[in-house]
């Protein structure tokens, strides 16, 4: 099913506040949806969450980077993915000098006893770091 059309499904059987239900779907519609609506949900990659986040500000990546794990997790309590691409992925705001905001995509490590690095020392950002399980994106 695409993420367009499940989050339509979605928000018509939705609980949440009508206020809130609004701010989701236009947050969606401006930014989630011109970057993976149109794909099915097993086929989201976490390339797709990145390019979806370097498009935006940072608050906007906040908000959408919520909505699509509210989507992917109410599409696997509904039976309607096995595969959620975002379930690990946090989003850091980080403070550069110069009061430079940076943003950080983050995968967490699978195991709690691995050592959380934040990739992030002061000096100027790489696209791609990775510490042993963990991949740091800095956008």
């Amino acid at each position: 099913m695409l993420v367009s059309k499940w989050a339509q499904n979605y928000w018509a059987v939705s609980t949440v506040a009508k206020k809130t239900l609004y701010d989701y779907k236009n947050v969606f519609g401006r930014v989630v949806e011109p970057f993976i609506g149109s794909k099915d949900l097993d086929e989201v990659s976490l390339m797709d969450i990145q390019k979806l986040v370097l498009a935006t500000t940072p608050y906007q990546a906040r908000l959408a980077l919520m909505i699509t794990k509210t989507l992917y997790r109410e599409a696997q309590l509904y039976g309607m993915t096995e595969k959620n691409t975002v379930i690990s992925v946090k989003l850091h705001v980080k403070r550069a000098p110069g009061n430079i905001d940076t943003l950080c995509l983050k995968r967490t490590p699978k195991s709690d006893s691995q050592a959380e690095a934040t990739g992030f020392n002061g000096s100027q950002p790489q696209n791609n770091i990775t510490f042993e399980d963990s991949t740091y994106l800095m956008i």
